[in-house]
């Protein structure tokens, strides 16, 4: 008994369109599971490029308020002086109003003192600046503060200066 297959007019068998429809099934599932992943690759390196952006503008002003530091230094200095020589008078009284003011305006921009800790030596919070020998204290100690440390959204932007007991 002879087997009757069907044809198509181009000569394909049953069997054979359907392999096919399965090989283009197979090939559209895998397409779209690339594609699905290359979206979402997509979506993952701009989301990534964004938190990098916030970041960069985050820190963008750092080097303009590393150099207005000094400037609070200073006039810290000036004020504790004055101190000493006039009391509180009216002049030390204005100079204390402006430093108030550059606090708040480095508070608006997101920075904040270290807190002035006389525990251990941090090298992540602390710059060495001197080694002193001093009756009490064990090696390593922080004995006194010579600069304040900063600290930017959470990143230290300047390093305090310490004296560290010998």
């Amino acid at each position: 008994m002879e087997e009757k297959t069907n044809r198509n007019h181009a000569g394909e068998t049953t069997e054979d369109l359907k392999e096919q429809l399965n090989t283009c099934k197979k090939e559209r599932d895998e397409y779209l599971a690339g594609w699905q992943r290359e979206r979402a690759d997509l979506a993952n390196y701009k989301k990534g490029e964004m938190e990098r952006f916030e970041e960069l503008i985050k820190f963008a002003n750092t080097q303009i308020l590393l150099k207005i530091l000094p400037l609070l230094d200073n006039l810290e200095l000036a004020y504790r002086e004055m101190a000493k020589y006039q009391g509180e008078s009216v002049f030390s009284q204005g100079v204390l109003q402006v430093i108030d003011q550059f606090r708040a305006f480095l508070k608006a921009q997101g920075v904040q003192e270290l807190p002035e800790t006389q525990g251990k030596f941090n090298p992540e919070i602390h710059e060495a600046f001197q080694e002193v020998q001093v009756e009490g204290k064990a090696p390593g100690d922080v004995v006194e503060v010579v600069q304040k440390g900063y600290v930017l959204h959470g990143r230290v932007i300047r390093p305090a200066k310490v004296k560290v007991a010998k």
